[in-house]
């Protein structure tokens, strides 16, 4: 366990960032936009780019519930996600928003990772509503918030770790020591054998 515990002591935290892609209908009446400017229309729009946004990703997209990416202990990776404003059991997304969350262990590989994120989602609804041939002046547009993604870091608690793992590592050498002794007491407290002698 010592080379855990030493590891624990030099335990470096990470970085995080949220950034969300907000879909904005388009300014009054939206003839010619089959996805009409209703909000519901609007979010679900939203829905289909984040679902596109996952396919397209080389990396795996984590699902988590209401669980900042970083409190998860992942070190690399991202989620691109619908905020949800139910539960787990009856989700509910009413908010045409597509937030995105990074974490890595270098801050501007965070920053960047995001702002390709970020950028691919835009590219994708522009490119979803061309391809629908909606015209520009009645398109869903999209704007980011923040403008520019905010980097925070979070550190590890490096003494309690250490402290736990100390803890973990002194219970189970006290834990191996008794089943050594009761193994060894089992053996000598075994009763010998009875001899039998045949008279010829």
């Amino acid at each position: 366990m010592l080379p855990l515990i030493i590891a624990a002591g030099h335990g470096k935290g990470v970085y995080w960032t949220r950034v969300d892609v907000v879909f904005l209908p388009p300014p009054g009446a939206a003839a010619g936009n089959p996805l009409r400017s209703d909000s519901q229309d609007v979010v679900q729009f939203a829905a289909v780019i984040q679902r596109r946004a996952i396919a397209k990703g080389a990396e795996p997209n984590i699902d988590l519930n209401g669980t900042s990416l970083f409190a998860t202990g992942i070190r690399e990776g991202y989620r691109v996600y619908q905020p949800n404003a139910g539960s787990q059991w009856q989700q509910s997304f009413n908010r045409a928003v597509v937030s995105i969350e990074v974490v890595s262990e270098d801050e501007a590989t965070a920053a960047q990772r995001a702002m390709q994120l970020a950028d691919s989602i835009t590219l994708s609804a522009g490119q979803e509503q061309k391809a629908l041939g909606v015209i520009p002046t009645a398109r869903i547009s999209t704007e980011l918030s923040p403008s520019v993604p905010t980097i925070s870091y979070h550190g590890t608690n490096n003494p309690a770790a250490m402290v736990a793992l100390t803890v973990l590592a002194s219970t189970l050498a006290a834990g191996v020591a008794c089943a050594i002794d009761r193994a060894k007491l089992k053996v000598r407290n075994k009763p010998a054998g009875k001899k039998f002698t045949v008279d010829v």
